[in-house]
């Protein structure tokens, strides 16, 4: 369930990003605002997240949090 629900949790930060366009963003760590683009990003991340999960059996709650380093920028690519 680790591996299998940071997977996902990461496949649906980096997806989201790009469907926001917001994979070259600057970081909410370093610019000190998080943009509109990013909390989309971070809310469909999520939402990507526990519903790929549950399908997948892969529950992991910390994964999300994974997923939210990786949509406001704190965990680099």
């Amino acid at each position: 369930n680790t591996f299998a629900g940071h997977g996902i949790g990461a496949a649906a930060a980096f997806l989201s990003l790009a469907l926001f366009g917001a994979l070259h963003v600057p970081s909410a760590m370093i610019g000190g605002q998080v943009t509109a683009s990013r909390i989309a990003a971070s809310a469909l991340a999520v939402a990507l997240t526990i519903g790929g999960q549950i399908p997948a059996r892969a529950g992991h709650a910390p994964a999300t949090a994974t997923t939210l380093l990786i949509t406001l920028g704190a965990a680099r690519p």
